[in-house]
């Protein structure tokens, strides 16, 4: 036995080896993301039919996005305050071109050019179009750093047209994709793209760990070039990538309390997306889900359960890679005021997708690994 947990305890350091710790680690905050009301709920969910449903890979009202963390630009260093988004390619932030044309750039940190030695001018137009509303502005290159990790030369939207709504109200300044190059506006090559190509980092991995539920603004944190080992317990279950725009990979089933239902038959296509907080799938496939987990539908189509019932209520599995990750009536339903909302939500998109937003990844830490062939995305338990 003393040699069986000797080669065990081998097997898991090759692995944590193989894997990387990381070469960077940024703390994530939590905003006003969080949905208050059920007006909240619909507007978010606006915003992801918006994204999923054009040809634009980055279609998204962010005001519902729960985590942003720091990043500077240009040389003296200036700050601010991003959404860490796998759901989109390209890093924008707003300028100070024409501040006083720009209502909703005065309440964020702006980039200045001229108070950077390492600014490259570009002056291509570049326009980003969301849910309700548009960023537009120019590309400009300049040096990029996280944490301690910095990136030469990097791409990005400097935007001095902000819509007023959303993003006057927003509590982050700006976005950094972390999807794939083949959805970046203007084709600008990802942040981490550039990590990677440049050697920034050891290995091309980034991971999530996710916090829900506190009472702090502290969201968690984003590994990069590596995975925290101390974040997760168990082994990680990995699943290849389908298709390289988003991180999209095959899903075998989804079952209520360890029976699998009709929805997700013969398997189907799941997306894990930092930017969407609900946990989205086909309309008539969540209605009949909600329906057997015992969910009464409101006036305004949103499923709900008495708060009273939530403990007694079954638990979802989905079924990644042939392993279960489940999540229980606490991770799945949201509270808020007296109201006990269902997180599984119905949308009619141009082909049929689950996505796999924050109530899911605050379950599980969420790893995104370009170092294999193809591309494949891992799920462990996170850690407390």
């Amino acid at each position: 036995m003393i040699g069986i947990h000797i080669f065990i305890s081998l097997f898991i350091l090759f692995i944590v080896r193989v894997l990387g710790t990381p070469d960077g680690t940024i703390t994530l905050f939590r905003g006003n993301g969080k949905q208050d009301t059920i007006e909240d709920v619909q507007k978010h969910l606006v915003s992801i039919s918006a994204r999923y449903n054009s040809d634009s890979a980055t279609l998204q009202d962010y005001m519902d996005a729960q985590y942003f963390g720091p990043v500077s630009i240009g040389t003296p260093p200036q700050s601010f305050k991003v959404v860490f988004d796998t759901g989109s390619s390209n890093l924008w932030i707003p300028s100070k071109r024409k501040f006083l044309f720009c209502i909703a750039c005065k309440f964020h940190s702006t980039y200045d050019y001229k108070e950077s030695s390492t600014y490259i001018s570009n002056g291509t137009y570049i326009s980003i179009h969301y849910g309700t509303g548009k960023v537009r502005g120019v590309v400009s290159y300049d040096n990029v750093s996280i944490a301690s990790l910095m990136v030469k030369k990097q791409g990005f939207g400097e935007m001095y047209k902000l819509s007023i709504i959303p993003f006057a109200l927003s509590k982050f300044d700006g976005i950094l994709g972390m999807g794939f190059p083949s959805i970046s506006v203007n084709a600008l090559p990802p942040v981490f793209v550039n990590m990677v190509h440049q050697k920034v980092i050891s290995l091309p991995v980034f991971a999530f760990w996710l916090r829900r539920g506190s009472n702090s603004n502290y969201g968690g944190e984003l590994h990069l070039g590596g995975i925290d080992s101390s974040r997760f317990s168990g082994d990680i279950v990995y699943a290849n990538i389908t298709s390289q725009t988003y991180w999209q990979f095959d899903m075998d089933a989804v079952q209520v309390n360890g029976v699998s239902m009709g929805v997700c038959q013969s398997g189907c296509q799941a997306i894990a997306d930092t930017g969407t907080s609900l946990l989205v799938g086909p309309t008539s496939e969540i209605n009949y889900l909600n329906s057997k987990l015992g969910a009464k539908k409101n006036l305004l189509g949103q499923y709900y359960f008495p708060c009273s019932s939530v403990s007694s209520l079954p638990s979802v599995s989905f079924v990644i890679s042939g392993t279960k990750l489940t999540l229980t009536p606490e991770n799945y339903i949201m509270k808020m005021k007296g109201i006990c909302l269902s997180g599984f939500y119905g949308l009619e998109l141009l082909r049929p997708l689950w996505i796999l937003g924050d109530i899911f990844l605050t379950k599980y830490y969420s790893i995104f690994d370009m170092s294999s062939s193809p591309p494949r995305i891992g799920f462990a338990v996170s850690a407390d």
